[in-house]
């Protein structure tokens, strides 16, 4: 009898360790997940759970800052919570599991780039309380953020870098017209509400993929990035007044933003890449509805195919 309970002590114990140990058992932890020594494409990734389903956030390395690809619903796949991206010239699946040791390990796997496989392990980041600067300058930075998300039609001149000039056009909740000139580029982007339209107005080509990106997804999460901030002045700048903040971010770069005291929308941005700044903006323009629409056919225009779609194999 002995014999027999041992046994059975032995086969719940691994009934345990594998309960535990295999990822489909894991709920995908909830919190901010980031990547400490930046080597793989993804910089960081927010879950969050809204009754039963989980929404994952992720912001892919993109020169000194950034790039939110946005939230999208995690969904099992092969008994591992994923979430698939799908921007027309390229498909990227992020697979996510619950690692023992606390930390999150994500695959990534991609049909385009230089990089289509790639596995990485991310620390959970918590946002210090004790920090009152950065908790001032973050309460800016989410007023910015629900600004953005919340923009009725507007108008906006941007100047980079001193050498590339853009209009834009904007129409809530999701179209919007890029006008972008500079010395050896003038191209024209057109987000319809259902596409991305891009045209080089040189070559009389264009590209198309689905449009699920928020147009002021650059501002909408500037409250959620990892990393420290503190308001460091007060400026006049286009003659409004404006607040100054420094966000260093846990890979050191270092991004300076000039925010409006009154509407809270950005205009100026310094990061290590280069300058970014707004000399006009206007809000409640009047939009003619034919600067969101776009057909080739009108100009003869020739497509360009980026890429071909894939199905995504889990490893």
């Amino acid at each position: 009898m002995r014999i027999l309970r041992l046994l059975a002590l032995f086969s719940l114990l691994l009934a345990i360790v594998f309960f535990v140990s295999y990822p489909g058992f894991r709920s995908l932890p909830v919190g901010i997940w980031v990547d400490e020594t930046p080597t793989g494409p993804m910089r960081q990734v927010r879950v969050r759970r809204a009754g039963a389903q989980v929404f994952v956030q992720t912001w892919a390395a993109c020169g000194a800052g950034h790039c939110n690809w946005g939230e999208e619903v995690a969904k099992l796949h092969n008994g591992v919570e994923a979430v698939t991206f799908d921007a027309g010239y390229k498909t990227t699946q992020l697979q996510f599991v619950a690692q023992l040791d606390g930390r999150l390990r994500v695959t990534y796997e991609s049909n385009f780039g230089r990089q289509p496989h790639a596995v990485q392990f991310l620390s959970r980041w918590n946002l210090r309380n004790d920090d009152a600067s950065d908790a001032a300058a973050r309460v800016i930075l989410h007023q910015v953020a629900e600004r953005h998300r919340t923009l009725p039609p507007a108008y906006f001149e941007q100047v980079i870098n001193n050498t590339t000039y853009v209009k834009t056009y904007y129409l809530p909740p999701n179209k919007m017209r890029e006008e972008i000139t500079s010395k050896d580029l003038s191209t024209v982007h057109i987000s319809d509400g259902e596409f991305h339209w891009q045209r080089d107005t040189a070559t009389n080509k264009y590209s198309r993929y689905p449009d699920k990106m928020n147009p002021w997804s650059t501002f909408t999460d500037l409250s959620e990035i990892a990393g420290t901030s503190r308001i460091i002045g007060h400026e006049l700048l286009y003659g409004v007044p404006c607040t100054v903040i420094l966000f260093n971010t846990i890979y050191g770069d270092r991004l300076q933003y000039w925010i409006e005291d009154e509407r809270h929308l950005v205009r100026q941005v310094k990061t290590p890449n280069g300058n970014m700044t707004c000399p006009v903006i206007r809000l409640n323009d009047a939009m003619k509805p034919d600067l969101f629409k776009y057909d080739p056919k009108v100009t003869n225009a020739g497509r360009i195919h980026f890429g071909a779609h894939f199905k995504l194999q889990s490893r």
